[in-house]
């Protein structure tokens, strides 16, 4: 699928790559991982029915998600300061609403789920929650996928049955850790989707 950026979409990604060239630790991980979280957001877009903006958004966060490890040695609470990083960039084309999508997506992207205890969720109008679920829940995965930061996830497969997606996962061998890092972060995606996820390795 050939994908053509426009104005805002250039912008979104000019300044996110600014903020990955300052602050990033891992660069191939976070640029694996959006690549991953896109690939499954194309994948399953006739459930979600996200529009092309939402894509931009769940991008950038994937490549910001990590962030907050500059700040912590140990990355405890990293998704959290990895939020208050993107909420404090200054931005310069990309409005207000945006940035507290792209910070909240990135800081659900492990630990607990979104909550109305939480204020980077409450904060949120009410019409841009499900979104926010909907891309959290790919990120989510996507990042399992690279749980050994080795980038072994090559591209992904989908087979949609009904009430279930199959993701068919393809790679290296012995994708076990990538397959079972994705499965305990599946929660928030079954819930934003409706539906169960399951994996199944495809060795090339």
């Amino acid at each position: 699928m050939e994908f053509h950026m426009n104005a805002w979409e250039y912008n979104l990604l000019r300044e996110s790559l600014t903020l990955v060239d300052r602050h990033e630790l891992e660069p191939a991980h976070v640029h694996h991982v959006a690549l991953l979280a896109t690939i499954i957001f194309d994948l399953t877009q006739s459930i979600h029915q996200q529009d092309p903006s939402a894509r931009s958004i769940l991008h950038s966060a994937a490549l910001l998600h990590d962030i907050g490890w500059s700040q912590s040695s140990s990355g405890k609470g990293h998704h959290k300061v990895s939020a208050a990083m993107i909420r404090d960039f200054s931005w310069a084309s990309i409005d207000r609403l945006t940035v507290k999508m792209i910070a909240s997506v990135a800081r659900y992207h492990r630990k607990s789920l979104p909550s109305t205890a939480h204020e980077d969720y409450t904060s949120l109008p009410q019409t841009h929650r499900a979104t926010l679920e909907v891309l959290a829940g790919l990120l989510r995965i996507a990042d399992g996928l690279d749980r050994s930061h080795r980038q072994r996830v090559h591209t992904i497969c989908a087979a949609m049955e009904p009430s279930l997606i199959v993701l068919r996962i393809q790679g290296e061998r012995g994708l076990a850790p990538e397959i079972l890092g994705a499965s305990r972060k599946k929660d928030l995606a079954e819930r934003a989707l409706g539906c169960p996820i399951i994996f199944e390795e495809e060795t090339w």
